[in-house]
């Protein structure tokens, strides 16, 4: 791996875990008659939302890791740039692992997407600029830690993960959510996986996003096999259509990229309360979630308890770095 790519890859490493019953058929509706704020609300989320983190709280934790790390590498006589984003607003889109939205959501912002785009494209160019000692001997090591250091944790369902446990990149995410964090992390997000997949494999599901897909077919006029896929479309399209604009010109057309995706949110919203997706994923999701509760409720409670320490070190770090609270 490179410099370049260690240290971007630093930067979104997933030590946080980066989250429906009567089904009926759906009448042809025109999104000018949609009424979002008549969704239900949107409730399933694996382990009651254990591992889900805002957008705002994802993006402290971030930063204060990353300051972490530059204080590591300082005491190593490397110089590691902690890079400073705008943090995302309070009210930004919390990520659903079914791709699940409320109605009032849907219709104020969306997906979130259009209203991400600048701060993705800066958090982007941040992340592959190479770090300023990156061609010093030993910034790699001092980083991501040496073999001679490295461990394995097993996870649920027989694999298992390797890390380097001398690199502060794994120092500071040991001082951020204490000394068990890796192991427990790993351990829970496994169980999520499964849970989700878990979710999307059973017959409950599999009906009401069937339901929900020819709902969405009906008043949209694509189709799209889950909520997810739908999402995703609106991704590809803002990627395709924004790539290179800037000035008045990205800002013309991502008024008409946020018009459309705020559009077919509405409309996947509706559709999801009306066919009754998030009570089928809450159904399914209890049923898969059974034989992992008190198998791991002891990592369960760890990484609740791993959350709250990484919480009150990161008020700390803000504070003493900027006088964020």
């Amino acid at each position: 791996m490179t410099h370049l790519s260690e240290c971007r890859a630093l930067r979104y490493a997933a030590w946080l875990a980066v989250p429906l019953l009567a089904v009926s058929a759906c009448a042809r509706t025109q999104a000018g008659s949609l009424d979002p704020h008549h969704a239900a609300p949107v409730p399933a989320m694996p382990l009651n939302g254990l591992t889900s983190q805002s957008p705002r709280g994802a993006a402290r934790l971030q930063l204060a890791l990353d300051m972490l790390i530059a204080d590591c590498m300082r005491s190593r006589s490397y110089t590691f740039d902690v890079p400073h984003l705008p943090m995302p607003p309070a009210g930004a889109t919390l990520p659903n692992a079914y791709g699940l939205i409320s109605g009032p959501v849907a219709s104020r912002q969306g997906y979130g997407i259009s209203t991400s785009v600048l701060a993705d494209e800066e958090d982007t160019r941040l992340g592959s600029e190479l770090q300023p000692d990156a061609h010093q001997a030993g910034f790699s090591r001092a980083l991501v830690g040496t073999p001679a250091a490295a461990r394995s944790i097993p996870l649920p369902g027989g694999s298992h993960v390797t890390f380097n446990a001398n690199g502060c990149s794994t120092i500071a995410v040991r001082k951020l959510y204490g000394d068990s964090w890796g192991s427990v992390y790993y351990t829970v997000s496994a169980l999520v996986f499964r849970i989700v997949r878990d979710v999307e494999a059973s017959g409950t599901w599999k009906t009401a996003v069937g339901a929900w897909s020819g709902c969405v077919r009906q008043s949209y006029g694509t189709f799209f096999p889950n909520p997810s896929a739908a999402e995703g479309s609106v991704r590809n399209r803002a990627s395709s259509q924004l790539t290179g604009l800037s000035g008045a010109r990205l800002a013309q057309r991502l008024r008409l990229v946020r018009t459309s995706e705020i559009r077919l949110a509405t409309i996947d919203a509706w559709c999801q309360a009306k066919t009754g997706l998030a009570a089928a994923a809450s159904k399914a999701q209890h049923v898969a979630e059974l034989p992992y509760e008190k198998q791991y409720a002891g990592d369960l409670k760890a990484y609740a308890a791993g959350m709250r320490h990484a919480a009150e070190v990161a008020a700390a770090v803000l504070k003493q770095a900027h006088g964020l609270s």
